[in-house]
């Protein structure tokens, strides 16, 4: 893919306290978990994009403190990501404070630094090639410097995107800012800070009226998504998710935007607009605003082929970690359960559920001198088993159901020259006979979330 993208942005660190609700004035509680993870709305969204494929560079700034280095260290692991435009400056990284609780809901303190974003001279002195970009996107929450940011782009033959999110500063500084940009993302408060009450669809076409030559784009949280573009408004609904942290759901629904829009382009608005939401639930499914985004929300790619438990779709792999219940027993992996249901006996069977290391636990389970094992009934029902095991795994773990439903059609395969049977050999050659199971279970449930819809509709 040659398609190349430019942010700019900020970058910070987020402190994530899992807690039981977010508390009320004067209130005290304990922290049932705490996470560190990188984060910044221009880091978010550069991440984001470099995983649907693109080259993406991130021009920013950090402090050089253990902060920054969080933020930098996970930008630079990526190489689709041009980390050369972040410049360190004497002044501390941004880092923000998350609640989050149950039912996927935050409260956020933010520790503002001085250099958030870049300043002008920073972006002047880069010796940056604008015009060889697609598009530059700028993450607008500073109305001044973003308005400076736009009109030094004006002399480069590029197309500029704009994230207002909730539309901080003046109403005259933010008609400038939609007016002289090629694209717009606002959220429904900020809409309705500039078009007041009106009901959305009317809000967003009064703003798309007086900023003609500009596509709007308004995200409407769990109701959905409407853009205007040369008068033609679209509306696309929502899937209905549990989500487990919103946090950077906007940034990720932005980068799949720009990625339909300027990667993909024969694909209709109402599709555009459903691949960006499948993207934002996506990221929402898990926790900080820089998961690894799926490659192909139902569209975009017709295979995924995985095999390490933590890539980009290693919760495919039967050695990642979900939990399940199988004929009334807990067991940690997919893995450990199929290699334990080789042998009949429940003694071995338990020791290979409580062994920790995955090795001894392949090896325990090919031990064909167990005393319990019967080659020619497990060569026989061995399929069936993976499948059986593979739906309680799905079944039982909605972050990950969600995940395998959105890969669509996509074919699914287990890619690796040490299997020919479960996997493709690597060339192909293999029957991928796990991809196949995958396939099958997610064909089931899919029926089956058609038939509680249906049931709950009626």
């Amino acid at each position: 893919m040659d398609k190349k993208f430019l942010v700019i942005g900020d970058i910070d660190t987020d402190l994530f306290l899992k807690v039981d609700h977010i508390p009320t004035w004067d209130e005290g509680l304990l922290a049932d978990e705490s996470q560190m993870l990188p984060g910044g709305k221009g880091a978010n969204t550069t991440v984001q994009l470099a995983a649907l494929g693109p080259k993406v560079s991130l021009m920013s700034c950090i402090g050089d403190d253990v902060f920054g280095k969080i933020g930098l260290t996970n930008l630079k692991n990526n190489e689709l990501i041009d980390t050369s435009f972040i410049k360190t400056t004497s002044n501390p990284t941004t880092y923000c404070v998350m609640l989050l609780d149950n039912t996927g809901e935050k409260a956020i303190v933010v520790a503002p630094s001085v250099d958030i974003y870049p300043s002008l001279k920073m972006i002047e002195d880069s010796k940056c090639d604008f015009s060889s970009y697609e598009n530059v996107h700028i993450i607008g929450l500073n109305p001044s410097k973003t308005l400076e940011y736009i009109e030094y782009l004006k002399q480069f033959d590029v197309s500029i995107s704009v994230d207002l999110d909730s539309a901080n500063g003046s109403e005259k500084q933010l008609l400038s800012i939609i007016d002289k940009s090629d694209i717009i993302f606002i959220n429904k408060q900020g809409l309705h800070k500039l078009i007041k009450n009106v009901d959305d669809d009317v809000a967003v076409k009064k703003l798309g009226k007086k900023c003609k030559n500009t596509t709007i784009v308004c995200t409407l949280g769990s109701k959905g998504v409407m853009q205007v573009s040369n008068k033609e408004f679209t509306f696309e609904k929502a899937n209905k998710i549990n989500p487990v942290d919103t946090t950077g759901s906007g940034d990720s629904f932005i980068a799949g935007w720009l990625y339909v829009n300027f990667c993909l382009k024969d694909y209709n608005v109402s599709t555009k607009l459903k691949f960006a939401n499948n993207c934002g639930e996506t990221l929402a499914l898990c926790l900080g605003g820089q998961g690894i985004l799926l490659k192909n929300p139902e569209i975009g790619k017709d295979k995924i082929e995985f095999y390490e438990p933590f890539d980009a779709f290693g919760y495919l792999c039967n050695l990642s970690i979900y939990p399940f219940e199988y004929e009334g027993t807990i067991w940690p992996t997919s893995e450990q359960c199929y290699q334990a249901y080789k042998h009949t006996d429940e003694d071995y069977r338990r020791k290979i559920r409580e062994c920790d290391d995955i090795y001894e636990v392949i090896e325990l389970g090919r031990n064909v001198d167990s005393g319990s094992y019967d080659e020619y009934r497990w060569m026989t029902e061995r399929v069936d088993v993976m499948y059986d095991i593979v739906l309680a795994k799905f079944s039982q773990n909605e972050d990950i159901k969600r995940l395998l439903l959105l890969t669509g059609d996509a074919k699914l395969i287990e890619h690796t020259k040490n299997d020919d049977f479960w996997g493709d050999n690597f060339d192909g050659t293999g029957e991928n006979q796990l991809g196949k199971v995958l396939m099958k279970v997610r064909e089931t449930l899919r029926k089956q979330s058609k038939r509680v819809d249906f049931e709950s509709n009626n």
